[in-house]
């Protein structure tokens, strides 16, 4: 019998870079070593607006079939222009802007079917023009769909969508009722998204959340002997995860216990420097916060390795009373076997996650709150016993090659 063949359909392929880039690639890659051969259908990168990275060819292979998309998102001043009027129109978020791409993406599908032997039709987002294509090539080939939502889509919770959600709901509405199988990546996003659907739509779905590969991380990496090490990597986002909080936090220990205050060091990966520098000096703690600009995967999980606590910082919206938001980050943390420090809602999805890791959590809203975790983090451990932390069995579930064994039994059931 030959190996399954799944034709993945995804913006978010190397050499783009980007978190969805890097929880498609572990996943290819451990289907891969399953037997399970990829074809893929994405974008031509020289043409996206995003960062390029060549960091990603050292740990995926590139020796699989690829068919690349031309976006336009870069060209003519005219077609630019285009672009820019399309942004104020419905068209931008129908379902996002990925709507030249998936105009061609759509047309090349027919040669796509000829040339290869696909099984499984893979569709992965964001972006949720994955899933447009994905609908298309179901209608032409009618072979198995998986669709995998690895975030929200018509049900994000982002007010800028709610003008155009309604039609969002009509074209998910549409996916989800053509393929064979509906994969979210956390509980809350199956159940918020199944709320509205009927018990036909709701059996076909299933939780896979994004995996960590232990082979990526380091062996050999610096340890902090005389300081709690405290690395956040990430970015922010205006009103919704931003670390006012936390610096408030640090000025109050900085102030009640200077003695704990020398021993910490907080270090902000991801983020612009320039701005952040100047509130981290408003606040006055530089002596305790580094903020450095954004890095590459493998630099970021030797960081974690290098990290004594691994400090997530919640997406707080005013639309859902608690922290819902399991990121894929928080999939990596997992996979460094640190201590987690999160600052979320004091009860919700993160809380609960956070929690079930062993690690803290601390009020996001609550600087008070923050400062005494942080001080008792300081008071259960010496800075070279984090580095000797482990993590509760179940975060096995949480590791790339058994993810993917379940995904394998997905396909296997799909096409027998």
């Amino acid at each position: 019998m030959r190996p399954l063949t799944q034709l993945v359909i995804t913006p978010s392929y190397p050499p783009v870079d980007s978190s969805v880039t890097l929880i498609n690639i572990r996943l290819i890659e451990a289907l891969e070593r399953l037997g399970v051969k990829t074809v893929v259908l994405t974008v031509t990168p020289q043409d996206v607006e995003y960062t390029i990275t060549t960091s990603l060819e050292r740990i995926f292979h590139s020796a699989r079939r690829v068919y690349r998309i031309k976006t336009y998102e870069k060209g003519s001043w005219w077609l630019k222009s285009i672009r820019k009027l399309l942004t104020k129109t419905p068209i931008h978020y129908l379902p996002d802007s990925h709507y030249i791409w998936t105009m061609y993406a759509i047309r090349a599908l027919q040669g796509i079917f000829r040339q290869e032997s696909i099984d499984i039709i893979h569709s992965i987002s964001a972006p949720y023009a994955s899933h447009i294509v994905a609908y298309a090539a179901k209608k032409i080939s009618n072979k198995p769909w998986v669709c995998n939502l690895v975030d929200f889509w018509a049900s994000q919770p982002a007010e800028h969508f709610n003008r155009y959600r309604s039609w969002n709901y009509w074209l998910q509405d549409r996916c989800f009722e053509k393929a064979e199988y509906i994969v979210a990546s956390t509980p809350e996003i199956q159940e918020m998204t199944g709320s509205r659907y009927p018990e036909a739509i709701r059996s076909k779905m299933k939780c896979l959340p994004p995996g960590y590969e232990a082979e990526h991380y380091p062996r050999i990496f610096k340890r902090s002997t005389s300081k709690y090490l405290f690395i956040y990597l990430g970015v922010f986002y205006r009103d919704k995860r931003e670390p006012y909080t936390l610096f408030r936090a640090l000025k109050g220990i900085k102030e009640e216990r200077p003695d704990v205050y020398r021993k910490l060091e907080f270090r902000l990966v991801g983020i612009d420097p320039g701005y952040w520098n100047e509130v981290v000096g408003e606040y006055g703690v530089g002596e305790a916060v580094k903020v450095e600009s954004r890095v590459d995967y493998l630099e970021s999980v030797r960081l974690m390795k290098e990290a004594g606590v691994l400090l997530h910082i919640g997406y707080m919206n005013m639309k859902y009373p608690q922290d819902i938001h399991i990121s894929g980050k928080l999939s990596e943390y997992l996979g460094a076997q640190r201590l987690i420090f999160s600052l979320t809602t004091p009860e919700g999805p993160v809380a609960d996650f956070t929690r079930k890791a062993k690690g803290v959590v601390a009020d996001y809203n609550d600087p008070t709150d923050i400062g005494k975790k942080i001080i008792s983090i300081t008071e259960n451990y010496k800075p070279m016993e984090l580095y000797r932390w482990k993590s509760p069995k179940w975060i096995d579930r949480y590791d790339i090659n058994n993810i993917a064994r379940e995904y394998l039994n997905i396909f296997e059931g799909l096409v027998t």
